[in-house]
C-alpha cells in the first residue's frame, strides 16, 4: 500500500514538473496575453467603447474577456504554473546537488586520467606554480591532486531562475488578494475623491485594505506638449491632497504619481468636453458638458483627429450630438452640433465658444471647450515582490546564458615532473579545449621562470593531450 502511494506521488510529481505541462501553460498564458492586447480592456479603452463591444458580443460577456488579467481562469493558469515551477525547483535542486556530489567523488587520480578533455604538461616549478595559475585550487592530503571550480554559483542559476518566477507569481496572487483599481473620468477644473467616490470602472481583491481618501483635482490637460524637440506623451497637471499631505504634480504616461499609498496613472483615453449652458424661458440656467471621444474609424486628413459624442438634454425629449476635428498644436474653436427630438433632427450647425443657438423656446450657449481624460488609481501593495522577482529573473538568466561553470582537476606526478589537467564544464562542452589551452599556456610560461627557485626549461613542451 505504501509503495503504491509512493508510486502515485512520484508519477504526479513527475507530471507536475514536466516540461510538456510547462510548455502547455506557457502557450495558454501567451494566448490570453494576446487576447488581452487585441480585445478592448476595461480601464484602457473608454467606457463607451467597452459598452459598444459588450452589446455586440453579448454571448462572450460572461467570459470576462474585457478584463482578462483579472479573471478566475487566468488566475488558475498562473496558480497551476506556480505548482509546476515549485516541483521543477525541487527537481533541478536535486539534479544540481547530484552533479556536485558526482564531481567530488571524481576527485581521484584514476578518474582524472580518464577524462576526455585533459592535457599532461611538464611542471618544472613547485606546486606553488599551480596555485598561481589556478587560484582557489584545493589539494588533497599529500598534495598530489587538486580541484578548483569556476563560477560554481552559476550551477544554481536554473534553480534561482525558477525561484524568481515563483516570487513573481506569489507577488501576483498577493496583489490579487489586496489590490484596488479604479478609473475616474475628469473634465478640467473638476475633481474626484478616491476611496469615497465610486469610479466608473472598479475592481478589487477579496481582502482589500481600506484606501485612505485622496482628492485629485485636474487643473490642466495637455496633449501636444513639446520637450527638447520631441512630442511628449499626454500630460495632466493635478493637485492632490490626502492624509500624506498635498501638492501640485504632473502625471504622464511614462511618469505616474505615487501619493498616499496609491499609484495614479495617466490613461491614454482623453478627448474634448464642450460645456453648454441651457437657458430656459423662465431664465433658469442649466450647465453641463458632453464628452467627445476619438472616432478611430473616421478618415483622418492632414493628421487631424475626429472626436464625437452625444448626450441627452435633461427635462426634454432632445438629444445632442457633437463632433469636432482637432489638429496637432491647434485647439479646436468650433463644434459641429446636431440636435434631435424624438422624431427628427431639428438643428445642425457649427458653434464657436461664446455663441448661442435657439431651439424651441430655449437658448443653448457654448461656454467653452475643455479637455477630459481618464485617471487610473491603483493600489498594489505587493508589487515590490514582482519587481524583486523580475530583477532576480534577469540576473539568473544572465548567469545561465553567459557564465560557464566548470571544474578543473589536476594530478601532479613528482617522479615524471608532470601535471595532468582535466576540465569538465557543466554547459558549453566546446569551451573545455579553450580553457585547457589557456591553462597550459600559463603553466608553460611559468616553466621559464627560474627566479622562483625552480628548474627552468629551455622550451615549452606538451607531454600528452587528449
Amino acid at each position: 500500500m505504501f509503495n503504491r502511494i509512493r508510486y502515485i506521488f512520484e508519477k504526479t510529481g513527475s507530471f507536475l514538473s514536466s516540461r510538456k505541462l510547462a510548455l502547455f501553460l506557457l502557450l495558454l498564458f501567451l494566448g490570453f496575453c494576446i487576447l488581452g492586447t487585441s480585445l478592448p480592456q476595461e480601464g484602457v479603452e473608454p467606457s463607451d467603447k467597452i459598452i459598444e463591444w459588450k452589446n455586440a458580443h453579448e454571448l462572450l460577456v460572461p467570459l470576462g474577456l474585457t478584463h482578462i488579467f483579472y479573471t478566475w481562469y487566468f488566475a488558475a493558469i498562473v496558480g497551476l504554473a506556480c505548482v509546476n515551477i515549485s516541483f521543477s525547483i525541487v527537481q533541478h535542486a536535486k539534479n544540481t546537488r547530484k552533479q556536485i556530489m558526482i564531481g567530488r567523488r571524481s576527485f581521484t587520480a584514476e578518474n582524472i586520467l580518464k577524462q576526455k578533455s585533459r592535457v599532461t604538461l611538464p611542471l618544472a616549478n613547485s606546486v606553488e606554480a599551480v596555485r598561481r595559475v589556478i587560484p582557489g585550487a584545493r589539494f588533497n592530503s599529500d598534495g598530489s591532486i587538486f580541484r578548483a571550480e569556476r563560477f560554481a554559483f552559476a550551477r544554481w542559476s536554473v534553480v534561482v531562475f525558477h525561484l524568481a518566477l515563483l516570487l513573481m507569481i506569489f507577488g501576483f496572487f498577493l496583489n490579487r488578494a489586496q489590490f484596488y483599481r479604479g478609473v475616474y473620468s475628469l473634465v478640467e477644473n473638476d475633481y474626484f475623491v478616491a476611496g469615497k467616490e465610486k469610479a466608473y470602472f472598479e475592481e478589487s481583491g477579496f481582502y482589500q485594505q481600506q484606501i485612505s481618501p485622496t482628492r485629485v483635482f485636474l487643473k490642466r490637460f495637455d496633449d501636444w506638449r513639446e520637450e527638447q524637440g520631441y512630442q511628449a506623451s499626454i500630460v495632466s497637471e493635478v493637485f492632490a491632497s490626502g492624509s500624506s499631505g498635498e501638492g501640485h504634480f504632473t502625471i504622464s504616461r511614462a511618469g505616474p504619481l505615487e501619493f498616499g499609498g496609491l499609484t495614479i496613472y495617466q490613461s491614454p483615453n482623453y478627448g474634448y468636453a464642450p460645456v453648454f449652458t441651457r437657458i430656459l424661458q423662465n431664465g433658469e440656467r442649466m450647465t453641463g458638458n458632453i464628452r467627445l471621444s476619438e472616432d478611430k474609424k473616421a478618415e483622418n486628413k492632414f493628421c487631424a483627429k475626429t472626436f464625437k459624442g452625444q448626450g441627452v438634454v435633461p427635462q426634454s425629449n432632445m438629444r445632442i450630438e457633437c463632433s469636432l476635428g482637432a489638429y496637432p498644436r491647434a485647439f479646436p474653436e468650433k463644434v459641429t452640433v446636431r440636435v434631435y427630438n424624438s422624431i427628427r433632427k431639428i438643428f445642425e450647425g457649427e458653434i464657436a465658444a461664446g455663441e448661442q443657438i435657439r431651439i424651441g423656446g430655449d437658448f443653448f450657449k457654448l461656454e467653452e471647450i475643455k479637455f477630459w481624460t481618464d485617471i487610473i488609481v491603483s493600489n498594489e501593495p505587493w508589487m515590490s515582490l514582482v519587481y524583486m522577482g523580475s530583477a532576480l529573473f534577469f540576473i539568473s538568466f544572465l548567469c545561465f546564458a553567459v557564465l560557464n561553470p566548470c571544474v578543473i582537476y589536476g594530478y601532479i606526478e613528482p617522479e615524471r615532473e608532470t601535471v595532468t589537467l582535466a576540465v569538465k564544464c557543466m554547459r558549453f562542452k566546446t569551451s573545455e579545449p579553450v580553457i585547457l589551452e589557456k591553462l597550459a599556456s600559463r603553466i608553460n610560461k611559468l616553466n621559464f621562470d627560474d627566479g622562483k627557485g625552480g628548474k627552468a626549461l629551455k622550451s615549452p613542451r606538451l607531454v600528452e593531450q587528449h
